[in-house]
């Protein structure tokens, strides 16, 4: 069975695609134990923080909030949602890049409430959350870059990292 996590990224960055571009997509793959949905959303996370970071850099130049932010743990949920909201209320960032950090944020406030304890499926619903956040974060930069391509290639690495995340 196929990583909920890596199921839910796929599916929703599938969404946003054309039927062409879709065929270019990768499958969700992955599985293992429960344990590594966590570690699987934290990676996911990190690659959105990544994203998000870019898609400042693109609205304006200098250092942005996203640049030192870490994802390792749930904890880390925290900092990514103050950072992003700040960046979302950053005037100099252009509408597009606010709606990244929004999404931003909304990934930050769904990390910080994982129990990194609780059994898969009482942590499902955050897990797929931060999938959506995700996606929208990469597809709002692909958008931005005006490369469509470039969000097939980069969701197929994405997945590609999420059959092993701690490889």
């Amino acid at each position: 069975m196929p990583s909920p996590v890596s199921t839910a990224f796929h599916d929703a960055v599938a969404r946003h695609l054309t039927d062409d571009r879709d065929m270019m997509l990768d499958s969700a793959r992955g599985g293992g134990p429960e344990s590594r949905e966590l570690e699987r959303t934290c990676l996911l996370a990190r690659f959105a923080i990544d994203w998000a970071a870019v898609a400042v850099a693109k609205s304006r130049e200098g250092s942005n909030g996203f640049d030192q932010l870490r994802a390792d743990s749930p904890e880390c949920g925290g900092a990514i949602e103050a950072a992003a909201m700040a960046e979302a209320r950053n005037p100099t960032n252009d509408p597009a890049t606010q709606d990244i950090c929004l999404a931003a944020a909304s990934l930050g406030g769904t990390l910080k409430s994982v129990d990194e304890v609780a059994p898969l499926s009482r942590n499902s619903p955050a897990f797929r959350c931060v999938s959506e956040d995700a996606a929208t974060i990469l597809v709002a930069l692909g958008a931005l870059r005006d490369d469509p391509d470039w969000i097939c290639v980069e969701a197929n690495k994405v997945l590609l990292r999420l059959v092993n995340p701690s490889g």
